[in-house]
Formats: C-alpha cells, sequence, structure tokens
C-alpha cells in the first residue's frame, strides 16, 4: 500500500525497504499501524518527499550503505520493539 496525497499529514506504506531508504535519507517515521494483517508505516509528509519515494521506485535514490542499515535496524527496532 503506498498512498501520498499532499492534503495527507503522512506518506504510508507498508515496504520496509521503502521506509528505511526514506527513514535514511532524512525523513521521519511517526508511526507504525498494525490495525491490518500489515504493518503500515507513516512518514512526515514533506515538500521534497514525493521527490525521493519517485526515486526510490524508479531505483534511482542513492542512500549510503552504512546509512542505509543504521536505518533498517532502526526501523526494525521500533517494529519489533513497539509490541
Amino acid at each position: 500500500m503506498n498512498n501520498y496525497e499532499p492534503e495527507n499529514v503522512a506518506y504510508q506504506t507498508s515496504d520496509l525497504g521503502c521506509c528505511a531508504a526514506l527513514v535514511a535519507s532524512g525523513f521521519e517515521l511517526t508511526s507504525l499501524d498494525r490495525t491490518t494483517h500489515r504493518v503500515i508505516f507513516s512518514i512526515t509528509t514533506t515538500p521534497e518527499l514525493e521527490h525521493y519515494i519517485t526515486s526510490y521506485w524508479s531505483k534511482d535514490l542513492l542512500v549510503s550503505a552504512q546509512g542505509y542499515y543504521e536505518a533498517l535496524k532502526q526501523v526494525k527496532a521500533r517494529l519489533y520493539g513497539d509490541r
């Protein structure tokens, strides 16, 4: 599930890789929603967010390998620790 609307307060995705890439790019993970069978990650919407999302899905987003790994660990810690 990917949903970006400028009037929404958050971008929502169920893709762990996308979420980690956005966090590694400096965006804030604001919440995790577990009300469905898949976890939904919410990222704070900013004017440049759409560019980063498009870059991720077109495989053009560049982040440091170490930064991505650290962001993935951070997201997983929230995912498995917030129960």
